[in-house]
């Protein structure tokens, strides 16, 4: 009986051995080549093992390669080619090729295992780039090698990469051949620390906004990525506040580029303005960069042209963030309004928030800015931003934070006395619909912040009936004396929920 199940058998028993020993078979072939590497007899050797690295790492081998120190063999190499006189410039560009094919197939941990360990090769590798500018080859894979390791997210290895030397060496490239190495100073800005982006900006800044300039999109799209990476850190986005050279950049930008030849290009540029002005409202209103951006009269023009032209809902969202910024501070108000008709802004921002093609924040930001414009100018009336912005509530599967922000809307227009709702009218749709939303925010949600902004709503819908009611206490000036208490009664508790509501 086992005879017969041996003969029938598919796989000859030994078979069953074939992966494990290929695995042997391959890692004695990386052993052999490496120890050909490092103790061949002569030049000619160590060129062919470095051949045959080659060969292997091509072959997508990389981990087996890795696991038996591959990495720090190869180095090691450069170093003692890089060291020779003259350097060799061939086993250079060579041994290049293989830690780039090498790093390319590594996992991630291992990769910033390898980085971790070898992080004192970075100056070799910029060395390399010393020795031969002229050798496109060896620039191109020091660069490609240099992008890999500043996509990392390590703090420590993103910042040793970026003192390495490197920077003197991409201020050049950024000066005469900008599309080598713009990527590069894209990754190395992101996620970089505070002190490595004020070196960056501080190094680099005439040369960023000169390819700002550019014609060529895919150079703008890297530098203006890069001016956003860096605008987020405080000091250096005050430092563009005050710049008129960034703004006339900023200015260029916005009149050259569109969604339609550079999408990428206007969503950088939406940021980048957002991040400066979001730092410059907390100045005060005599400081310096609050000065110099009343002067960009474009701004708030180019913004609103922005959201009127293109679809794209994440430029709008953050062109809009930045209408709401300015007009969240008593400056960037008066600014705003000095520079655009308060209606045709309300109407834009309205819309924005009505239009169910955008996303939730974006329309979360139209209506804080519709409020604040509602706040700043009393002579703003629409009259059917009401009927819209009930309109959203009536909208299937309405976001809590949208509808928290169209009852504050509503609020500050009964308020300001800018709507006056017939709540008889409403009571069919609006009112079973408010209960709705805070039932299930109550219940679902456990919301604590929206069940707060209804009560501030009723209460100041409460506020306009206790108005009519003491209109028509006040009517009756003959009026018996028991009327006199609930008169007061009434003036009590208009003052209470005023204070409550602060209407």
């Amino acid at each position: 009986m086992e005879r017969r199940i041996i003969i029938m058998s598919p796989l000859h028993q030994d078979s069953i051995h074939l992966v494990p020993q290929r695995s042997v078979v391959l890692k004695s072939q990386v052993s052999d080549v490496l120890q050909e590497i490092s103790f061949g007899k002569n030049s000619t050797l160590r060129w062919r093992g470095l051949k045959r690295m080659q060969q292997l790492l091509e072959g997508n081998h990389g981990i087996q390669a890795l696991d038996r120190g591959a990495d720090r063999m190869l180095a090691w190499q450069l170093t003692q080619h890089l060291n020779a006189e003259p350097p060799d410039r061939e086993p250079t560009a060579l041994i290049l090729e293989c830690l780039h094919l090498l790093w390319t197939q590594c996992p991630a941990d291992r990769l910033v295992q390898s980085a971790h360990d070898l992080i004192d090769v970075l100056p070799w590798l910029v060395h390399a780039w010393q020795c031969f500018p002229d050798d496109s080859q060896i620039v191109e894979r020091v660069l490609s090698i240099l992008r890999i390791w500043s996509k990392f997210k390590d703090s420590h290895i993103k910042s040793k990469l970026i003192r390495s030397g490197v920077v003197k060496y991409i201020k050049a490239s950024l000066h005469e051949n900008p599309t080598k190495v713009c990527g590069l100073v894209k990754d190395f800005t992101f996620r970089a620390s505070g002190s490595d982006k004020e070196y960056l900006y501080t190094s680099l800044k005439k040369q960023i906004i000169i390819n700002c300039q550019s014609d060529q999109s895919n150079i703008v799209e890297a530098m203006t990525a890069t001016l956003w990476n860096l605008a987020t850190e405080h000091g250096i986005g005050k430092s563009m506040a005050m710049d008129s050279v960034v703004w006339d950049t900023l200015h260029r930008i916005g009149q050259t580029w569109s969604g339609r030849n550079g999408l990428a290009i206007v969503r950088h540029w939406s940021s980048i303005t957002g991040n400066i002005v979001a730092i410059a409202v907390l100045e005060t209103d005599s400081s310096t960069c609050v000065k110099l951006i009343e002067k960009q009269r474009w701004l708030i023009p180019c913004l609103l042209d922005t959201l009127q032209a293109e679809s794209d809902c994440d430029l709008r969202r953050r062109c809009t963030r930045t209408i709401r910024c300015l007009l969240s501070c008593s400056w960037g108000q008066h600014f705003t309004m000095d520079n655009a008709d308060a209606t045709i802004i309300t109407n834009v921002l309205s819309n924005l928030a009505t239009n169910q093609s955008n996303d939730s924040d974006t329309r979360v930001q139209a209506c804080q800015a519709v409020r604040s414009m509602l706040l700043v100018d009393n002579d703003v009336r629409e009259c059917n931003l009401a009927a819209s912005l009930i309109r959203i509530l009536d909208e299937r599967n309405v976001e809590s934070k949208l509808a928290a922000n169209v009852l504050q809307i509503l609020s500050t227009m009964i308020a300001a006395g800018k709507w006056n709702p017939d709540m008889t009218s409403l009571s069919g749709v609006f009112l079973p619909r408010i209960s709705f939303i805070l039932i299930f925010e109550w219940n679902v949600s456990h919301s604590k912040s929206f069940p707060a902004l209804l009560k501030s709503f009723f209460l100041i819908a409460s506020l306009r009936y206790l108005n009519l009611l003491d209109q028509i206490l006040k009517n009756r000036g003959n009026s018996p004396w028991k009327l006199r208490p609930t008169w007061l009664q009434i003036q009590q508790l208009k003052k209470f929920w005023r204070g409550m509501t602060g209407c």
